[in-house]
């Protein structure tokens, strides 16, 4: 079979690269190549028979068509580079997916799991935190974190924030952070748009001295991995892929000066994880159960995950503390899994056992600890669990009855710090996600008091999740 110029090219790149910068006769070949003279001599055939090189004045050099197919071969090899680099990365993307090969050549990336990438992931909350401008095409929250920078940025900086958006994302805006909408674009000057977008999110931010474009590639709603790059190519590329959502996109700005004007943005303060999960947070607390104590007890509430993690904002609790929230298990119930960790108390699942303590950090062990078979729990279905505590006796309920019950005089002394929701922090400034919940919560609560039973079966009666696909 005849093989084509570039073929050819690719082949013989060596020989062909090198008469780039020549003419040179055979001898000079042998000696730069460090090939045999039979090997040159094939090579230099092979190259003149398709127009790659030609003869001039006994030595060889180059033609244009060798420059411009050599160009395409180097091209290539460091495309394809740069797909086995990034194949990881956009594994979870539809085949369609309108990316490009320019924007993937010279890219940083991480995989949201690789903890050697953290620093890239952490450069899309700095990328916001520096930028004049932010141009978004996004299809999911990858942080509410993310979301309190650029309200930051844009309401009480300087920030420029270009928003395109899918529908989908604009409805759970309105409805989980209208506060956050109505300032960005009332005290923002923001622009929202709806549209039909990639199933990536790109950023495009302007630091001033130069730009950076950032590429968060999503699996099943929840981020997997960032690429970023600064190349003029790929800079480009992203205007290019922005520009093409912002002329089909509908104009949402005044849909969202229409929000309620009371709105307030409340989300989670800065110790929430970068990058992290996809996770919402409700902009006020649900209404509260019967027999419930007064709501000045009620230091949180209405926080949701889905398969995701979040911080709370940081609350701390003296004397008495009560955690609880509607569980979904999808997965296995006798690995460790976390459901909540408020500084040192912990409602988990371990060792085929579901528990509630408290942590003796001095003496390195736990304290006011209640379990019960972790097949108390039912996979698949929505329940109710509560593990409260008051310094004398710490009692666990599921679905709004006592399942277990320890005394232990033991001081509830919670630290005001962000409690994590759906994951452990280990360190307890920075949050290092370990083992995480498999499935949902929601409407997760605390308070700095101790609930009677009255007032837990009150939240079970009451505050059952209403949306969901196994929602009772």
């Amino acid at each position: 079979m005849t093989e084509s110029v570039l073929e050819v090219a690719k082949r013989r790149a060596d020989v062909l690269d090198l008469l780039r910068d020549g003419p040179f006769d055979k001898r000079a070949l042998v000696d730069r190549v460090g090939s045999s003279r039979s090997t040159v001599d094939r090579a230099t055939k092979e190259l003149a028979s398709k127009g790659l090189i030609r003869r001039l004045n006994g030595s060889f050099e180059t033609t244009v068509t060798g420059v411009l197919a050599l160009d395409i071969v180097l091209e290539c090899e460091r495309s394809a580079t740069a797909l086995e680099r990034s194949a990881a990365a956009l594994e979870p993307l539809w085949k369609e997916s309108p990316l490009s090969v320019a924007f993937l050549r010279g890219a940083d990336r991480a995989l949201v799991g690789d903890v050697a990438g953290f620093d890239v992931r952490a450069g899309v909350r700095a990328a916001f935190e520096r930028a004049s401008s932010v141009r978004a095409v996004v299809p999911d929250v990858s942080s509410v974190e993310h979301l309190e920078v650029l309200y930051a940025q844009a309401v009480e900086g300087e920030t420029t924030v270009e928003l395109v958006c899918s529908e989908a994302l604009f409805d759970a805006l309105v409805e989980s952070y209208s506060g956050w909408l109505h300032g960005m674009v009332v005290d923002g000057g923001a622009s929202v748009g709806t549209a039909a977008v990639p199933e990536f999110a790109l950023f495009v931010s302007d630091l001033g001295t130069h730009r950076v474009a950032q590429l968060v590639v999503y699996d099943d709603g929840r981020p997997h991995a960032v690429l970023r790059n600064e190349s003029d190519e790929a800079l480009a590329w992203a205007d290019e892929c922005v520009d093409a959502c912002a002329a089909r996109a509908t104009d949402r700005t005044e849909d969202v000066r229409d929000l309620p004007e009371t709105s307030s943005f409340a989300g989670v303060d800065g110790s929430g994880p970068v990058l992290g999960e996809r996770a919402a947070a409700a902009t006020a607390p649900a209404d509260l159960g019967e027999g419930e104590p007064a709501s000045g007890s009620l230091l949180g509430a209405g926080y949701a995950v889905d398969g995701g993690r979040l911080r709370t904002p940081a609350f701390g609790a003296e004397g008495a503390a009560t955690v609880a929230c509607w569980v979904r298990p999808t997965g296995s119930l006798s690995t460790w899994q976390v459901v909540v960790k408020w500084d040192d108390l912990a409602l988990a699942l371990r060792r085929e056992r579901f528990f509630g303590q408290l942590y003796d950090r001095d003496a390195e062990r736990a304290r006011a600890a209640v379990s019960v078979p972790a097949s108390t729990l039912t996979v698949d279905a929505w329940q109710h669990v509560a593990y409260v505590v008051d310094g004398e006796t710490a009692r666990l309920y599921v679905d709004g009855e006592v399942v277990g019950e320890t005394r232990d005089s033991y001081p509830v002394a919670l630290d005001p710090i962000g409690a994590a929701v759906g994951y452990h922090y280990v360190d307890r400034d920075q949050g290092v996600h370990t083992p995480d919940f498999e499935g949902q919560l929601a409407d997760v609560r605390f308070y700095d008091a101790a609930l009677d039973a009255d007032a837990v079966e009150g939240l079970y009666r009451t505050t059952a999740p209403s949306r969901g696909p196994a929602s009772r």
